[in-house]
C-alpha cells in the first residue's frame, strides 16, 4: 500500500524544488542569471542591454535581491566615474543540480537549456528564445519542454497546437505545471484546446474592459493621459502640466532650426554642440526623439489620445489614420510654441517627407531633401 508522506515546514524550505522555485518567482531573476552565467563579469550596462525590456530601476532591483541570496557577487572600484561589475556566485553556478533535483524521477532527462523571452506570447514570430527552442526540437536536441503554464507557451490557441503538433513529430513533448498537462497524452490537445481558447477570450475581454475605461476618461476629459507630462513640461502640486522653462528653451532652440532648414541630424548636431542632453539625460540623442519632439502637438496647449490602436489581441499597434476613434483637448495647458510656428513645421515636414500615403499605407519616393542649412552660422546668431 502506498504511504502518504507529509513534509515538515523545515524540510518544505530546504527542498530543492521550493528553492528553485523561490528563485525563480521573480519575472526577470532566470534571464539576470542566466545572463551573467554567459560572462565571468559583466557591468549594468551591459547587462541591461543584453536583457531587451528591463528599466533600470527594475534591473537594480533584481540584482539586489539576487546579491541578497548569495547569487551574485557585486565588485566596486574606486574609480572615477564609478566603476562596477557583476558575476556570478559559485551557489548560482550550482543551480543546474537544483534543476536536476526537479527533475529526479524522470530518468534519463537533463537539463539542455532555459528559454526565456519578455515578449508577448500571442504570435511567435518576436519571441527569439522561443525560435531557438523550435530549432533545437528540429535538430533531436530536446525529447522534454516544461512549461509553467499553457498561457506562457502562446497566447493564440492555433499557433499553440500548430506548435505542439510539429513538434511532437519529432518526438518531443510538453509538459505544463500549472494544469499538470502532458502533450504525450492523447487527450491532451483537446483539454488545451478549451483551456487556451477560454484564455484567450478572457484576454480579449480584458482587454475590452479596460479600453472601455480609458475612453470614458477620454470622453469625460478626466484621463491622466492628458496631462502625461513630455519634454518641456512638468506636473504641479495640483497635477496640471506647467513649462520647465530650462528644457523649454531648447524646444523653440529645436522648432526654429528646423524652419530655418536643419535637418534632423543637423539638429542633433547643434544639441550635441551645445551640450544639451536627451531627454533620458544622454548625451547624444536619437533621431526619433528628435523628429516626435517636431510633431507632439503638446507644444501648443493641445493633447490628443489614439494616436495608435490595436487592431485585435495580439495584433502590433498601429499608427492611427482614422481607423480608429481619437479624443482630443485644445488649449488645456500652457503652449510653448505657437501654433503658426507648429503649423509651419509639419507643413515643412510634408514638404521633405520622401514618404507618401497610397491606399492608407506608407510608400516610399524618389524625393530627397537638400539642405543648405549651415550650423556653424545658426550657432553664431543664436549666440549673439
Amino acid at each position: 500500500m502506498n504511504k502518504t508522506y507529509e513534509m515538515t515546514p523545515e524540510e518544505i524550505v530546504n527542498c530543492p524544488i521550493y528553492k528553485t522555485m523561490e528563485i525563480f518567482q521573480g519575472k526577470w531573476n532566470a534571464w539576470v542569471l542566466f545572463e551573467l552565467g554567459r560572462n565571468e563579469t559583466i557591468r549594468f550596462g551591459e547587462l541591461k542591454k543584453a536583457i531587451p525590456g528591463i528599466s533600470n530601476t527594475v534591473l537594480s532591483t533584481t540584482l539586489k535581491d539576487l546579491e541578497e541570496r548569495g547569487l551574485v557577487t557585486r565588485i566596486q572600484y574606486n574609480e572615477i566615474p564609478p566603476h562596477v561589475e557583476y558575476t556570478a556566485s559559485e551557489s548560482a553556478k550550482d543551480l543546474k543540480d537544483i534543476f536536476q533535483a526537479m527533475f529526479r524521477d524522470v530518468p534519463l532527462h537533463t537539463i539542455y537549456d532555459v528559454y526565456i523571452d519578455v515578449m508577448s506570447g500571442a504570435h511567435t514570430e518576436p519571441r527569439p528564445a522561443y525560435q531557438r527552442m523550435l530549432n533545437d526540437c528540429r535538430n533531436n536536441k530536446l525529447d522534454l519542454i516544461v512549461c509553467k503554464s499553457i498561457s506562457r507557451f502562446g497566447r493564440n490557441t492555433e499557433e499553440m497546437l500548430k506548435t505542439i503538433r510539429e513538434i511532437k513529430q519529432y518526438g518531443v513533448n510538453v509538459y505544463f505545471q500549472l494544469e499538470n498537462m502532458n502533450t504525450s497524452d492523447s487527450t491532451s490537445e483537446h483539454i488545451m484546446t478549451v483551456i487556451s481558447a477560454f484564455r484567450e477570450e478572457e484576454n480579449r475581454s480584458r482587454r475590452q474592459n479596460v479600453r472601455r475605461g480609458i475612453v470614458q476618461k477620454a470622453t469625460t476629459g478626466t484621463s491622466k493621459y492628458y496631462t502625461k507630462p513630455c519634454y518641456g513640461y512638468r506636473r504641479d502640486d495640483t497635477g496640471n502640466l506647467v513649462v520647465y522653462e530650462p528644457e523649454a528653451e531648447n524646444v523653440r532652440l529645436i522648432f526654429d532650426a528646423y524652419l530655418q532648414g536643419a535637418t534632423i541630424s543637423q539638429l542633433i548636431q547643434l544639441l550635441e554642440t551645445r551640450q544639451i542632453p536627451s531627454p533620458t539625460g544622454k548625451e547624444k540623442w536619437c533621431r526619433r526623439s528628435v523628429d516626435q519632439l517636431l510633431e507632439n502637438e503638446k507644444y501648443i496647449g493641445d493633447v490628443i489620445l489614439m494616436k495608435t490602436y490595436t487592431p485585435e489581441v495580439g495584433a502590433k499597434r498601429r499608427k492611427n489614420r482614422g481607423e480608429s476613434e481619437q479624443y482630443e483637448m485644445t488649449d488645456g495647458h500652457p503652449p510653448i510654441i505657437t501654433r503658426e510656428a507648429y503649423a509651419a513645421v509639419q507643413e515643412e515636414k510634408k514638404r521633405r517627407s520622401n514618404v507618401e500615403i497610397v491606399e492608407n499605407a506608407p510608400k516610399r519616393t524618389g524625393r530627397r531633401y537638400m539642405s543648405k542649412f549651415s550650423l556653424q552660422d545658426y550657432l553664431k546668431e543664436v549666440s549673439e
